[in-house]
């Protein structure tokens, strides 16, 4: 079983599911596997679907480990963590969507603004 990044020491090999603290979502983690690491910052091999089943290799802070284990149990830990925070990732993507629409409004008037005022000749400066 996986235990908590608090209580391990990364070390090459080591299957990792990644994601940024702060940011991502569960269901927007991906699998790596540990090249390097220096305690601070790990080089990790990963497998993007963009590239079709090649690999890339990514420097990223310890802190993007969300967890460490096989990949079954990776999966499991993502699993879990999408299912218990449904509720509250689906009310983010909602909020998220709400910003965006008012931010669209706001872009749009000033499309409108800017279309409304007079061309100036551009060679007088501001």
């Amino acid at each position: 079983m996986s235990k908590p990044i608090a209580r391990q020491k990364l070390a090459p090999g080591m299957t990792v599911l990644l994601g940024m603290p702060g940011h991502s979502m569960p269901g927007e983690w991906w699998l790596g596997t540990v090249i390097w690491t220096d305690g601070n910052e790990i080089l990790v091999e990963i497998y993007p679907p963009s590239q079709c089943g090649k690999g890339e290799k990514s420097l990223q802070h310890v802190s993007w480990v969300r967890a460490i284990g096989t990949i079954h149990e990776l999966g499991e830990i993502q699993r879990r963590c999408r299912d218990e925070l449904k509720l509250l990732t689906d009310a983010v993507k909602e909020a998220e969507e709400a910003l965006r629409s008012a931010r669209d409004a706001v872009y749009a008037r000033l499309d409108e603004i800017a279309a409304a005022e007079p061309m100036r000749d551009a060679g007088g400066g501001i």
